[in-house]
């Protein structure tokens, strides 16, 4: 189940970060948050051997201003019946109140503030909209030629858990840092390269057949084991990360693992892919939050920052 044979996909995610504008980009947003974060040494032409490093909060300080800002303007949101009639309107209410729910909780867990600040600073922020990976493995996946009506009856007992509160909430936001997003040309194709604790990842696919396991060298391997085993990683497990590529197309999501042993910014052909799943949303779910839009293809020029440096 795939419309890119994996192979291709690694291919193509490494090209993509080879690009020299994504390279540019990564560069210049490194020197933004050395000032950003009062990291950068204080230079002044002429003068050697400064005695005091004075660096102002002022970028910083403006960055959370404007997000604060956005965040406290009231939000507003309406949905349209799709039909006549008090069934249509039951139906729009209880989807708006759906939206209004979610808004509120990714609101209260800061789910926006990321994309927000990252927006003013750097002129680009990012929103992923996703599965919650760690119950993703455990949704089933339609068969191509399944009939729609035994897919339900077969997933209900799975989608009644968290429709009852069972499980934490399918659907989830995430504000990505904006030089870990890339995209293809066309933006037919979008991922994410981030390092994410291996310890939920190892039991989230141990419930559907997979162990993962990470050596002391840091290379990634994955077993086939009886889903649902138990799977006792140890403290280990609580310290180490892994890259995990997020590679989304309108038709497919694959998630590919590489170890801490491969660091390049472009990965290697020893990635792992743990899932490839259907893709719910019909789109590439890494959505942009602009600054000021230029209209420059090239991402780093694309939109500008809405704070700038003395």
């Amino acid at each position: 189940m795939a419309d890119l044979p994996v192979a291709d996909v690694i291919t193509l995610v490494g090209d993509v970060m080879r690009d020299k504008h994504f390279a540019d980009r990564r560069t210049a947003y490194q020197e933004r948050r050395e000032l950003l974060f009062r990291e950068a040494p204080v230079r002044i032409p002429g003068i050697t051997n400064l005695q005091v490093q004075h660096r102002t909060p002022k970028l910083h300080d403006d960055a959370h201003a404007y997000k604060n800002r956005m965040l406290a303007a009231p939000v507003k949101i309406s949905v349209v019946a799709q039909g006549e009639g008090p069934k249509a309107g039951t139906k729009a209410q209880k989807m708006e109140n759906l939206a209004y729910r979610h808004y509120h909780r990714w609101r209260a867990m800061g789910s926006y503030d990321g994309a927000l600040f990252n927006m003013a600073a750097f002129g680009k922020g990012f929103l992923h909209l996703g599965l919650n990976r760690d119950v993703l493995p455990l949704v089933p996946q339609k068969a191509d030629e399944e009939d729609p009506d035994a897919y339900l009856d077969r997933a209900k007992k799975v989608m009644d858990e968290f429709s009852s509160g069972e499980r934490s909430d399918l659907f989830i936001i995430e504000s990505p840092q904006p030089d870990t997003v890339f995209w293809t040309p066309d933006h037919a194709w979008k991922f994410m390269a981030a390092d994410v604790p291996l310890n939920p990842l190892q039991q989230a696919y141990a419930r559907v057949g997979q162990a993962i396991d990470v050596s002391k060298e840091g290379v990634v391997s994955v077993t086939a084991i009886e889903p649902g085993t138990a799977v006792d990683t140890g403290t280990a497990a609580f310290q180490r990360t892994v890259r995990l590529y997020i590679c989304e197309s309108a038709e497919y999501i694959y998630h590919i693992v590489f170890g801490t042993h491969d660091r390049k910014d472009r990965p290697q052909t020893g990635g792992t892919v743990l899932g490839c799943y259907t893709n719910p949303f019909g789109t590439p779910c890494f959505f942009d939050v602009d600054g000021e839009r230029t209209g420059d293809p090239r991402s780093l020029q694309a939109t500008q920052a809405l704070i700038e440096p003395l």
